[in-house]
């Protein structure tokens, strides 16, 4: 028998978050293996492992396991501490392992292409259907990135684009109030 769905993810952050969700995750919840899918705006999510995963809408993301998440389209960066090497995105073209780094990729489901850009360490790349010998995964360092097909050998582009990819988000401020400074100043002057 199946036994109940375990959690295996907080949602950690969020920045605009829309989601196409009924009952959308908020900030705190603990996510079970499933679907996300992220309209707009970005969206921290902490695996149990220690991974952590900023997700940009729009993008449509599946939580498999807490060392394992499948990226159908959209673009996301993966932080994977030395703990949670092994961790592993796949796509509907690639499946991407960490050797102990940070990476993004990118789905273009028109395309039917996915991108890989590394920015810290390493990473193992293979295509989806290329189980052959002849085109082993492809072991991808700092700085560089590659385009996989599916059943096509990966690739290379150039340089990584760190700038492309949302790394991190910051904690969301409330908007500023300014009537209240104009009331403070203004209570100053007359304390002079």
């Amino acid at each position: 028998a199946k036994s109940a769905a375990r959690n295996i993810a907080s949602l950690t952050r969020t920045n605009g978050a829309r989601w196409a969700e009924s009952q959308p995750p908020e900030v705190g919840f603990r996510l079970e293996p499933g679907p996300l899918n992220l309209v707009e705006g970005t969206a921290s999510i902490e695996f149990d492992s220690g991974v952590v995963v900023v997700l940009e809408g729009p993008a449509k993301f599946e939580l498999e396991t807490d060392g394992l998440g499948f990226l159908e389209s959209g673009r996301l960066v993966a932080n994977v501490p030395p703990q949670a090497v092994g961790f592993t995105i796949r796509t509907p073209t690639a499946t991407v392992i960490d050797l102990g780094t940070e990476f993004g990729v990118q789905v273009d489901e028109e395309l039917g292409t996915s991108e890989v850009h590394v920015f810290v360490g390493k990473v193992e790349v293979g295509a989806v259907g290329q189980d052959d010998d002849t085109t082993p995964p492809r072991r991808i360092t700092a700085g560089q990135a590659v385009s996989v097909r599916a059943k096509t050998p990966v690739t290379e582009l150039a340089d990584a684009e760190p700038d492309r990819f949302v790394r991190s988000i910051e904690e969301e401020t409330p908007e500023p109030q300014p009537t209240r400074v104009v009331t403070f100043q203004d209570g100053m002057r007359d304390a002079l």
